[in-house]
């Protein structure tokens, strides 16, 4: 599973836990199942992928939201990192190159976090996609249907669909699985 998963699906304060109570030396991360020492188990690179967490991986994702929080946001994180990167434009050094390469990744870390099926969000870009909506000004309340490739996927509420980048959207909250309720639902009861 990848950490921008775990944290999107079960929060921030969860994965901060997980760091903060795993032995030092782990590499990976799984709920639900305890490892002891000599232990001898086969595990197919399906089921890590799927199941377990890469614990350097968490905690970098960890460091660019709280990177991000501190710089004061999305918004504010992807403005500097269009300074720095015109910084490094017309001076290039290893200080600046280090600067814009971390900022990027913070800014992606969020992204791949935050952005995903299900959110809704606020849109307001001019479409340049070589396509019939080429041109065309997409403005409005839609939904993600998904975030690949570093670019959004999703539906307007009158049903026209929408490719953008991250920066173009504005995410309003998340669409309320009516299902899920009900499960935690009986979750808590049970």
């Amino acid at each position: 599973m990848k950490a921008a998963t775990l944290i999107a699906e079960k929060g921030l304060a969860y994965a901060v836990n997980i760091i903060e109570s795993a032995p030092s030396g782990a590499f990976q991360w799984n709920e639900g199942y305890d490892f002891t020492w000599g232990d001898s188990v086969e595990i197919s690179a399906e089921d890590r992928e799927k199941y377990f967490v890469d614990m350097a991986e968490l905690k970098r994702v960890v460091s660019s939201l709280n990177r991000v929080d501190v710089i004061g946001g999305i918004a504010q994180a992807r403005e500097l990192l269009e300074q720095a990167e015109f910084t490094y434009a017309n001076t290039r050094t290893a200080e600046n190159h280090l600067v814009v390469k971390r900022l990027k990744v913070n800014v992606q870390d969020w992204e791949e976090t935050y952005i995903t099926k299900g959110c809704l969000v606020e849109v307001d870009f001019v479409s340049e996609s070589e396509t019939i909506y080429s041109g065309k000004h997409f403005k409005g309340q839609g939904e993600v249907d998904k975030f690949e490739g570093g670019r959004v996927f999703g539906r307007l509420h009158d049903g026209t669909p929408f490719m953008c980048f991250p920066c173009d959207v504005l995410i309003t909250g998340h669409k309320v699985d009516k299902h899920l309720v009900e499960s935690e639902k009986l979750n808590r009861l049970g």
